[in-house]
């Protein structure tokens, strides 16, 4: 999509992941260094300072931005996103993980379909569309299914503390990793569960491994901000994720 640089002086609007909730607002710029701008944000809250590293979009051709000084906010300083490997966005979902204990799989991530197994249960194959009359009803049915799944998974809790669910939160996703809040700090390069529901034309619905990259104390105290790059992650389900991803960009943009 093509952007169009913002003019020193000029409103802009914007949109950025804060907390548990996606943020609209406006701003005026108030300087510009190459790909760098200043923002002043309009009316906003100083309880819910993004932290730097958020990504940051500028409205009505605006482009992507991401935060690299916000310890003076409202007035952050942010810079402009030419090109990543893999495309990342904000948004607000939960996550099913859990922690995998290593003395449990001594060959680590080579078991990686093992310890799924032994995590999710059996991976469940939704039947082609064509079996199904009429279409209509097995998109409603596979939603259904999901959603029991959902609900069958916040009994464990009680009943397994090792598998969570996050809250519905701020995550942030690309197809090489996500990022997204957990109470306790994990280890470095530890091994993790996870289980993701994205929502495509239907929610669809991810399970991999990954491995810890970094955990940050969270600046409200919350946990840990916890990076997690995917390992071994299948072609169809990064094509999944970045399809998901482009079509979240898209939604924010054309705010």
């Amino acid at each position: 999509m093509e952007t169009t640089p913002p003019a020193r002086g000029s409103k802009v609007e914007l949109s950025f992941g804060c907390e548990n909730k996606m943020v609209s607002a406006t701003a005026v710029v108030a300087a510009i260094d190459g790909d760098r701008l200043v923002l002043d944000i309009d009316g906003s809250d100083n309880t819910m300072t993004p932290e730097p590293g958020t990504d940051i979009y500028l409205l009505k051709g605006g482009g992507l931005y991401t935060i690299l000084e916000s310890k003076h906010f409202p007035r952050i300083t942010v810079e402009k996103v030419h090109e990543r490997l893999h495309a990342r966005v904000d948004d607000i979902m939960t996550v099913g993980y859990r922690r995998v204990q290593a003395r449990d799989y001594p060959g680590g991530e080579e078991q990686a379909q093992m310890i799924l197994r032994d995590v999710f249960g059996d991976i469940q194959h939704v039947p082609d569309v064509e079996n199904v009359t009429p279409a209509m009803l097995y998109h409603l049915l596979y939603q259904l299914n999901l959603k029991v799944d959902r609900l069958m998974d916040m009994a464990d809790l009680r009943r397994d503390e090792s598998f969570r669910l996050s809250d519905l939160e701020r995550v942030n996703i690309s197809a090489s990793g996500i990022r997204f809040t957990m109470p306790e700090k994990p280890d470095p390069d530890e091994i993790i569960a996870l289980r993701l529901d994205l929502p495509l034309e239907t929610v669809t619905r991810l399970e991999t491994l990954g491995t810890v990259a970094s955990a940050t104390p969270d600046e409200k105290g919350n946990g840990y901000r916890v990076s997690i790059a995917f390992t071994d992650l299948p072609e169809d389900m990064k094509e999944t994720i970045t399809r998901y991803v482009f079509r979240k960009q898209r939604e924010l943009l054309r705010r």
